[in-house]
């Protein structure tokens, strides 16, 4: 089994081996552990979630991300279900993205159109609705942020939605 230098190259950073396009886990694991303490959904449950993801990430598109309301613009409803409201929206910074494989810069791809579900009594959340909500190493990418054939969908939180 070959190495994941030769398919992905080395951390400028570490040294070490990238584990995926760009992604050192160690750096980035690192990076995003440093940054737990800069957001909070406001639900202690949802805030453990989305650092599982990090602290597991093998790649860029490997982990959710918690995405203040007001990053968002032209929110336009669509549905209601039993327990969520969908609308799509811009995401006004986006995904982030390598802008350059020599120096491994990593940026924002900008405004990007995406969906919003809304969980409604989202302080009532149980750890079973976690559990079920796509959030396995699999499609984990189906919750906060996900990136499946160019499509995000984002969960958010009521407790922390800008009221109007």
């Amino acid at each position: 089994m070959e190495s994941n230098v030769c398919h992905y190259g080395e951390c400028i950073e570490c040294g070490g081996a990238n584990s995926g396009s760009n992604w050192c886990s160690k750096c980035e694991i690192a990076f995003l552990r440093h940054n737990f303490r800069m957001w909070t959904s406001g639900n202690l449950k949802i805030d453990k979630m989305i650092q599982q993801t990090q602290l597991s990430a093998f790649g860029c598109v490997d982990y959710l991300e918690w995405i203040p309301f007001e990053n968002f613009d032209f929110v336009k409803y669509h549905a209601r279900g039993a327990f969520s409201v969908i609308y799509s929206s811009v995401w006004l910074e986006g995904p982030r993205y390598i802008s350059d494989n020599e120096s491994q810069e990593w940026i924002r791809s900008g405004p990007t159109t995406c969906a919003l579900k809304r969980i409604e009594n989202s302080q009532f959340i149980c750890q079973e609705y976690l559990d079920n909500s796509g959030t396995s190493k699999a499609d984990k990418n189906h919750v906060t942020v996900g990136q499946s054939n160019h499509s995000i969908l984002l969960i958010f939180s009521e407790t922390k939605q800008e009221k109007s």
